[in-house]
């Protein structure tokens, strides 16, 4: 799962670890796309991976009603799971590991957590879901904490040097303070805004602030080719098709209405939750 929150997973599935890659030659030509199967960059290899879109308005997904909160969005998920496994039984036996990056990692601490309290109530063994790893990059867990803390990495690596330092700390302090006067999402902003003044310092360049070894404009993946093909391209009706999709009529790299109706659960402390998982076993 990508995080977002509401950043659709086929960034995942396209661009990081899954099997297929999207290339336009002619990015002015919405006609001509390539898609072809790369496992060596994949974890393929692993066992069957399943890229899921959540929560509902997320990529092509929809549903009746927006989640508004992290709970909610760990009971649909397990709704989701044993949809999934009605409809393909020979999985429900197998080990599910869950995996997701950055504000994944909240969703998969309150996902783990449903999928818990489930196998708790469930009457048959039968009826439980066998989870046991979770599998986290750069996960967002305590938003406040991390992004109070995070200039500390950059400073050690060089990325900026005292004569910055009071720009860092002025930022640093806007977010410390935001919570107690600001809407969600303007402490989300500002908090951002360290790593991002940050990460666009040094003598050589920007940075990649999903790995500081790497500039922004170093191996990064480019996802143009994969928002072209499912917003704007001809075969558009032809892909809908071959997916399944009836709705929703567009699709959404990255929605702000899902994101928005998280409210303060975009910035909560959820390193509780990974506590008490740890506790149970997990």
């Amino acid at each position: 799962m990508n995080g977002g929150p509401g950043s659709t997973s086929m960034n995942a599935l396209f661009t990081e670890n899954g099997p297929l890659r999207i290339s336009q030659p002619d990015p002015t030509d919405n006609e001509n796309f390539e898609i072809t199967y790369t496992p060596e960059l994949s974890w393929i290899g692993a066992g069957d991976l399943i890229f899921v879109d959540m929560p509902a308005g997320t990529g092509w997904s929809y549903g009746e009603k927006t989640a508004t909160s992290l709970t909610e969005i760990g009971e649909d998920f397990v709704t989701f799971l044993q949809n999934f496994y009605t409809e393909f039984p020979q999985y429900k036996a197998r080990e599910l590991i869950l995996t997701g990056e950055s504000f994944a990692g909240k969703y998969l601490s309150y996902i783990a957590t449903s999928i818990l309290d489930h196998n708790d109530s469930a009457h048959r063994s039968l009826d439980k879901i066998n989870v046991r790893t979770l599998i986290l990059s750069n996960p967002l867990v305590d938003v406040p904490t991390e992004r109070l803390n995070q200039h500390h990495l950059g400073y050690s690596l060089g990325m900026y040097d005292d004569s910055q330092s009071e720009q860092v700390e002025t930022l640093r302090r806007h977010c410390e303070e935001a919570p107690a006067t600001d809407t969600a999402i303007s402490t989300s902003a500002k908090c951002k805004a360290i790593l991002n003044y940050v990460a666009g310092l040094g003598p050589l360049g920007s940075r990649n602030q999903m790995d500081a070894r790497y500039f922004s404009y170093d191996d990064m993946p480019n996802s143009h080719p994969l928002n072209n093909l499912f917003k704007y391209s001809g075969k558009l009706k032809t892909l809908r098709k071959e997916l399944h999709i009836t709705k929703p009529t567009r699709f959404s790299k990255s929605n702000s209405t899902v994101a928005d109706a998280l409210g303060d659960d975009k910035t909560s402390n959820a390193t509780f939750v990974f506590t008490d998982l740890l506790k149970r076993g997990l």
